[in-house]
């Protein structure tokens, strides 16, 4: 009582405000509630690793549940003590240098699937009683298929990190592809990349992923010879909808799966700065060039007249431009930059499926840009989706 006087005088409780009052007392007296909490608390007279790391596994199975992505970790680290640790973090910095981001949950993941050909963490009975020598093998070519994923992923599909990234799942199944094959035909290469774009535009792993991910690898068949039937397998899912709609990028966002296209589709045009000419891509020498989210139709200019947010910030209305590029439009009107640009080298707007149609660059015309925007768009990356 003395603290809800003291916050009535700070004017934090309006005088007669007693709904306020009620409020805080409630959250007060729940505070105050910690000093009878019980914890419970379990001596175990055991020394043997597997015993309390069995203890521990139990323990978190009740209550706030560690993710079982953990607790596989927890039997990993009993299983090969001090040797699975550090190659972790060492696989973890080396993915975080090209811009990936992948945590110790995914990198358990990838292991299990590589050494099991399933993803799920429950029912690995049988996995544990492997010998550790074949685990930690198992986890040498979990490491280096990994690898050479992420370059497919980067070199071959021109993803270049986690921020482009829509689902690091998709990376299981090129994760167990590459850790067993040698080589792949032209062929297997364009059905994977297309399979790869497909995946993660259509949002493959949205719903239950584990699921959805032991029918991938399933599809893929013994050594990952079936490449070919992960794909019809995706296509047969989509019903054979693989086609974006301009419907589709209506207040589709930088977060939205088909915005990497629209990065892929303006780097296959050989998109470049719109002042100095030099091409966009990701790892630029010069610090200004580094590739930002333009808004074409600026934010500022957008909200004085109205505009709202969804709509401002749809990819409809984002180019990927070098750092100085950026700074230099600042909020200057469309019709006047754009023009500049134009008359200079209308190459550079069309790369980026800008609508030439100078009448269309003005505020007052901003949604009829975006309507011819989003269909530019969606020809671009449904020319990509074809392969």
């Amino acid at each position: 009582m003395d603290i809800l006087d003291q916050l009535a005088e700070a004017g934090i409780i309006r005088p007669g405000d007693r709904e306020k009052r009620n409020e805080l007392h409630d959250r007060l007296r729940k505070l105050t509630m910690i000093r009878e909490y019980q914890y419970p608390v379990e001596i175990v007279r055991e020394d043997d690793l597997e015993v309390v790391t069995e203890i521990f596994i139990r323990i978190n199975s009740g209550g706030t549940r560690l993710r079982e992505a953990e607790l596989a970790l927890a039997r990993l680290a009993w299983k090969l003590p001090g040797s699975i640790v550090g190659p972790f973090e060492e696989m973890e910095d080396a993915c975080a240098e090209r811009d990936f981001e992948l945590d110790s949950r995914f990198l358990m993941r990838a292991l299990i699937s590589v050494a099991t050909r399933q993803s799920r963490f429950r029912d690995l009975k049988a996995f544990w009683e492997r010998p550790v020598e074949e685990i930690e093998k198992t986890w040498k070519r979990t490491a280096t298929g990994l690898k050479l994923a992420l370059d497919f992923v980067e070199g071959n599909v021109g993803i270049p990190g986690s921020e482009l990234l829509p689902s690091q799942n998709s990376l299981i199944p090129l994760t167990l592809i590459f850790s067993e094959r040698k080589s792949l035909s032209g062929e297997e290469e364009r059905n994977l990349r297309r399979w790869f774009l497909l995946a993660n535009a259509f949002s493959r792993y949205a719903g239950p992923a584990e699921t959805t991910l032991n029918q991938d690898l399933t599809a893929l068949g013994a050594k990952s010879e079936n490449i070919t039937g992960l794909l019809d397998l995706l296509i047969r899912d989509l019903r054979g909808n693989l086609a974006i709609t301009s419907q589709d990028l209506q207040r589709a966002g930088i977060t939205s799966p088909f915005f990497p296209l629209a990065y892929l589709a303006a780097i296959r045009r050989n998109a470049t700065d719109w002042f100095k000419g030099i091409r966009i891509r990701r790892d630029s020498f010069a610090d200004d060039q580094q590739i930002e989210y333009h808004h074409i139709f600026p934010k500022k200019l957008l909200n004085a007249a109205g505009v709202e947010r969804y709509t401002r910030d749809e990819m409809a209305n984002i180019a990927f431009l070098g750092q100085k590029a950026n700074r230099r439009i600042l909020a200057r009107d469309p019709a006047s930059y754009l023009a500049e640009i134009a008359d200079n080298d209308p190459a550079r707007l069309e790369a980026q499926m800008i609508p030439m149609d100078r009448g269309l660059w003005a505020v007052d015309r901003f949604e009829d840009f975006l309507v011819a925007r989003r269909q530019f768009l969606t020809d671009a990356m449904n020319e990509l989706l074809a392969g």
